[in-house]
């Protein structure tokens, strides 16, 4: 599609804007992108140009997407790599053109974000398993160290129970006695 086209319809005109100011690179890897959707036989409209860029606007603004129920973080960067993801396969002959909907790519987005989020957890918990009690990171420790720095504790008998083994002695010896 021509730029006069673009520039000369004004849903496509302002999604496309829309979309050049988040970043010129990515702008340009979303009309390839959308370009696999083009009939074989056909070109493709520019409203059905500005339908498929504009659903992808807000999601790629806010920087995430709802996608199966949950939505997922989805920085700029995290756009490019499932959208050059889906050209690569586009190329290799793996998709089945063209694309109905951006069902797909959401999929390829949701893969990406669970590799994020994989990530990151197991950093947490590799953080987690080495701090110490202070918060330092102490590193693995044998349990001789830990048993060492332990605090001792006081095992001693607690007051009331003093008490109610003293009453009961005296109970004994008095009623013993008699």
């Amino acid at each position: 599609m021509s730029l006069d086209v673009v520039l000369s319809h004004e849903a496509l005109r302002r999604a496309t804007f829309e979309l050049l100011q988040m970043s010129l690179p990515l702008g340009a890897l979303v009309m390839r992108y959308v370009a696999l959707f083009r009939p074989a036989k056909n070109r493709m409209g520019a409203d059905r140009m500005a339908k498929l860029v504009a659903q992808l606007v807000p999601d790629m603004q806010r920087e995430a997407i709802t996608h199966r129920g949950r939505d997922w973080d989805m920085p700029l960067e995290g756009w490019r790599a499932g959208l050059e993801a889906m050209l690569e396969k586009a190329a290799a002959g793996k998709l089945t053109l063209p694309l109905d909907t951006h069902a797909y790519l959401y999929t390829v987005l949701v893969g990406l974000a669970d590799k994020l989020e994989a990530g990151q957890e197991a950093s947490t918990e590799q953080q987690r398993r080495n701090r110490g009690g202070d918060g330092a990171n102490l590193g693995p420790m044998s349990l001789a160290d830990v048993v060492q720095q332990a605090e001792p504790r006081k095992l001693g008998v607690p007051a009331h129970i003093k008490e109610q083994l003293a009453d009961l002695r005296q109970r004994t010896v008095l009623g013993g006695a008699s």
